[in-house]
Formats: structure tokens, C-alpha cells, sequence
């Protein structure tokens, strides 16, 4: 038993360094295994509850999975690498998920280009229902384009944009009232995929637009905007 622990003492490092498991868990880990030894040690025998956990921890930390782990690691690529970045800026930016994967976004975005991410950590970030949204919107072609005149709906959610500036952010309030009132906002596009994606929704695409008669710009997802219909 002695040498049983001793050995999962080893894996316990491995499966961390693989991204298998998180420093928490490791530390969680470590400190039952160093008990248990102890406890070995001094001729007493494991509790059916112990013997349970030393069992989850051995699973948790087995050969295969920690060749899978560093396996992925070897073949993360440029397009795991995008669908990343994308789901990093989306909890960035997104106000209602900003304290969700701090950790893995931190990793990412400081290193767009040539990040890691183990598979455990990719598969929290970007294997959710959340994530799942932004990446089919992103995958889908934009509706306008630069240049184009559009109008802002009546149904328009500008008001949720995230602004850091909170006179930007009234504007934009101001903005989001008058169409909602129905009043005809008109825009001009100026980019497309503007920002981070901030609302995991179809038509979730962020845009710049610049309303007719104003200097100002501000961000519209591609749900809040239809194409301008003539003038009588």
C-alpha cells in the first residue's frame, strides 16, 4: 500500500503538469495521499471511504489519461487556437460571464498566437452551450457590410453594450430608446466583427456603426440592425 501511495504521490505531479487536473486539486490530492501514508505507516489500515477516494484519485490521475492530455497538447493547433480567442473575448467582454474562466481567457488573450491550452481547460471554455453560440455565429457570414446603410430595430438591445466609458454608455442608452420608441435610426457601417461577441446569440455579430447626422460611433450586434428601407 505503502508503494501504492508513493507511486500516485508521482502521478498526482504528472497529472498537473499535463493540465489534467488544476494546482488546487493537486494540492487537495497531495495532502490525503501524505495523510494516508501516514496513516499506513503507523499500521493502520484504510477505511472503506479511503480506500473509495484513493481509487477516484488513481482514476482521476491515470496513465491513459495523462498520455491523452499530453497528446493533446502536441497537436494543439491554430484552429483550436481561434476558437480560443473567440471564446475568450466573449467572456472578456460579455458584462453576465465576465467571472467565468479568468484563468483560461488570461492564458489565451495574453498569447492569442501561441497558447496551450490543456484539454481540460479548452473543454470548460469553449465545450459549452455559451461557447457553443458564439463560435456558429462567428462561422457565419456577415449580413452587412462596410459602407452599407442600416437601421436600428425597435426590438435593438444597445443598451447591453458594454461600455467602459459611462458617458459612451448613456449615449448609446439614448440611442437604444429612441429606435425603441420608434423613432428611425439610421446608421452607417464602419466595421464588422467590431469587438468580442458580448450576447451568445444568432445574430450576436458586433458591428461599428456611426448614426447619420452624428460623429459618434457605437457597437450594435448584428440582431439589433436590418437593412435600410427606402425613403419616401
Amino acid at each position: 500500500m505503502l508503494e501504492r501511495i508513493q507511486e500516485l504521490l508521482v502521478k498526482v505531479d504528472r497529472a498537473t503538469a499535463a493540465g489534467v487536473i488544476l494546482e488546487t486539486t493537486n494540492g487537495r490530492f497531495k495532502d490525503f495521499l501524505k495523510n494516508m501514508r501516514t496513516q499506513v505507516a503507523t499500521g493502520r489500515s484504510l477505511s472503506p471511504g479511503q480506500n473509495k477516494y484513493l481509487v477516484d484519485i488513481e482514476n482521476t490521475c491515470s496513465d491513459e489519461t495523462i498520455r491523452e492530455a499530453d497528446q493533446w497538447s502536441a497537436n494543439y493547433n491554430d484552429e483550436l487556437r481561434e476558437v480560443a480567442v473567440v471564446c475568450a473575448g466573449y467572456y472578456e467582454t460579455s458584462p453576465e460571464s465576465s467571472n467565468y474562466f479568468k484563468r483560461e481567457r488570461a492564458k489565451v488573450l495574453s498569447n492569442p498566437t501561441g497558447h496551450v491550452l490543456s484539454k481540460r481547460e479548452f473543454a470548460r471554455m469553449c465545450m459549452n452551450k455559451y461557447a457553443d453560440k458564439v463560435i456558429n455565429e462567428m462561422k457565419t457570414e456577415p449580413r452587412f457590410s462596410v459602407g452599407q446603410i442600416v437601421e436600428v430595430r425597435t426590438t435593438n438591445r444597445l443598451d447591453m453594450t458594454p461600455y467602459y466609458d459611462k458617458q459612451k454608455a448613456r449615449s448609446a442608452y439614448d440611442l437604444f430608446r429612441r429606435a425603441m420608441r420608434g423613432e428611425r435610426v439610421m446608421a452607417l457601417v464602419t466595421k464588422v466583427n467590431a469587438m468580442p461577441m458580448y450576447r451568445a446569440v444568432a445574430g450576436g455579430k458586433v458591428y461599428s456603426i456611426v448614426p447619420l447626422g452624428s460623429m459618434n460611433s457605437y457597437y450594435a450586434c448584428e440582431k439589433d440592425l436590418k437593412k435600410s428601407r427606402k425613403v419616401k
